[in-house]
């Protein structure tokens, strides 16, 4: 007879069992702890990215219109300017202060409500005039009809009846209003036009004369349109058919919660700056004391996107932008919240002024 060999059957205790889920559960919860922690940094180096990528382009703009202050066409003509726009406010100043501040800690030197409204209390703005990119040769000015007639077709959309235009040549230039413009003609505007001309252009420009529109802006910081935080805003303030202060406002750079300016101030005529001064200054009470600003310092203020900053890390530090303190409890403050911040700086020198 066959015998037939039996084998006993066994398996995990409970007490392994356990043991095994216990080792499983460590391994998880390690792997989740490096899981959250890589988050947690790509989270921070993304919006540390962002920021940074926010700073350059925001600066360049920033600095490549207030360095161009002042700019027209042609080199500085030997005679003064003159601007014959029938006013003394912003659109007539190109040729008197092309660049102006406004101190953000004061309510009297906020920029004009009519331009800009929500701009932020505690941050600067800044407004730059100067001559924009839409330029064509002079063929001659017909005095008889006051009108350019211009060496090349510009198109019908080169700028619109009632712009502000600048005529330059060597030994002048002229800042007027124009209307009737047409493809290759550019006509001064009479006095019935909103701001209107106060004088005749008395000068015959010729075919060595540019023609261009004007370009006016200013920088502000304002809230954000995403809701989150604050951003660097630029507003084209335009003269048309319809009449003056008609602003037309981009956002540039979302993350720039406080702007900070100084103007380096030439008291010796040497082109070089003596002394920073802010807006409000005494030195800078006048038209004429602007015209002694030969640089700008800038101070921007980043902040990212709230929550970079874990559990109660908010932020309390102190920061010096532009010469001014800004914390959580200073006079121009920022908030304590998790946000990351950092301060970028630059000194740009005016080519034109």
């Amino acid at each position: 007879m066959m015998k037939y060999k039996t084998f006993k059957q066994s398996g995990f205790t409970i007490v392994e069992l356990m043991v095994g889920l216990l080792l499983s559960l460590i391994l998880v919860a390690g792997i989740l702890q490096v899981y959250l922690g890589s988050k947690t940094t790509y989270r921070v180096t993304e919006g540390l990215s962002r920021l940074q990528e926010n700073t350059r382009a925001s600066a360049e703009m920033l600095a490549k219109d207030i360095r161009m202050a002042g700019y027209i066409p042609c080199s500085q003509p030997q005679n003064a300017p003159v601007s014959i726009v029938d006013s003394n406010a912003w659109w007539a100043q190109l040729f008197e202060t092309p660049i102006l501040g406004f101190e953000g800690d004061t309510s009297t030197t906020l920029p004009p409500t009519n331009l800009v409204a929500n701009a932020k209390v505690g941050s600067d703005a800044i407004m730059v005039l100067r001559g924009g990119s839409r330029v064509a040769g002079v063929k001659l000015f017909d005095a008889s009809v006051n009108q350019f007639i211009l060496q090349r077709d510009v198109g019908a959309n080169w700028v619109e009846d009632g712009s502000l235009m600048i005529a330059c040549d060597s030994s002048n230039a002229r800042l007027f209003q124009a209307s009737n413009v047409g493809t290759d003609t550019v006509t001064l505007a009479d006095n019935t036009a909103v701001p209107g001309n106060n004088g005749a252009i008395n000068h015959s420009f010729g075919n060595d004369a540019q023609i261009a529109n004007y370009s006016a802006v200013i920088y502000y910081i304002t809230a954000s349109s995403s809701g989150n935080g604050f951003s660097l805003y630029r507003s084209y303030l335009n003269v048309n058919s319809a009449g003056a202060n008609i602003p037309e406002t981009e956002e540039l750079a979302e993350g720039i919660e406080n702007m900070q300016l100084l103007y380096g101030y030439d008291s010796t005529g040497d082109g070089n700056a003596d002394r920073y001064l802010q807006a409000n200054d005494a030195l800078l009470s006048t038209d004429d004391d602007w015209q002694n600003v030969v640089a700008v310092r800038i101070g921007l203020l980043y902040a990212s996107e709230d929550g970079l900053r874990e559990g109660n890390d908010l932020d309390d530090n102190l920061y010096v932008v532009a010469n001014t303190l800004i914390g959580p409890s200073t006079t121009v403050s920022h908030a304590q919240d998790q946000r990351k911040r950092y301060v970028a700086s630059m000194t740009v020198s005016l080519r034109n002024l």
